[in-house]
């Protein structure tokens, strides 16, 4: 695959095929994609319960935080998530990412990790929305697997209840 965008020199297809896994490629082609077009990006594993336009009002730059019970086991305050992200087109942040992984030779983890580390060094911080995980991602992984275990308890039903939105975790 051949990808050219005129904010790279003609090495962007150098690097995007240098990376080592189809997942990098895929993390990496939909931060070109919403730095060229804008929009709204979402994993397969996302299920919409309501309308997600009030979430998006207003946001040129919006991005989905993970669940509390991620950032522990991860030990992180926040983990900003790259599975659920809006953008106006050419949004600095954005740009920001791509030149990260395009100048500083980002090869291992071009998802959750990069984009949280970014964020918290971000000269654009400002100008991104963090939309909190109980609107988009209630559940947490171990959460899901109950829920289609069916041991769902008053909690897990509370947290759907109040939710635009549910990830799923299927890797997908």
């Amino acid at each position: 695959m051949i990808v050219t965008h005129p904010f790279f020199s003609s090495s962007s297809t150098v690097r995007y095929e240098s990376f080592p896994k189809n997942v990098q490629r895929w993390d990496h082609i939909r931060y070109l994609i919403l730095y060229k077009l804008g929009g709204l990006y979402v994993d397969m594993d996302y299920e919409c319960m309501e309308n997600i336009t009030p979430l998006l009002y207003g946001v040129t730059c919006g991005m989905g935080l993970e669940p509390f019970g991620h950032n522990v086991s991860k030990r992180r305050p926040i983990i900003v998530n790259n599975t659920f992200m809006a953008s106006v087109p050419n949004h600095p942040f954005i740009q920001e990412l791509i030149d990260t992984i395009f100048h500083d030779n980002v090869r291992d983890n071009l998802g959750s990790s990069l984009v949280t580390d970014k964020y918290k060094n971000s000269y654009y911080q400002n100008q991104v929305t963090l939309i909190p995980a109980g609107l988009i991602t209630p559940l947490t992984q171990n959460e899901v697997i109950k829920s289609i275990h069916k041991r769902v308890n008053k909690a897990i039903e509370n947290k759907v209840g109040q939710a635009y939105g549910i990830r799923y975790f299927l890797g997908s």
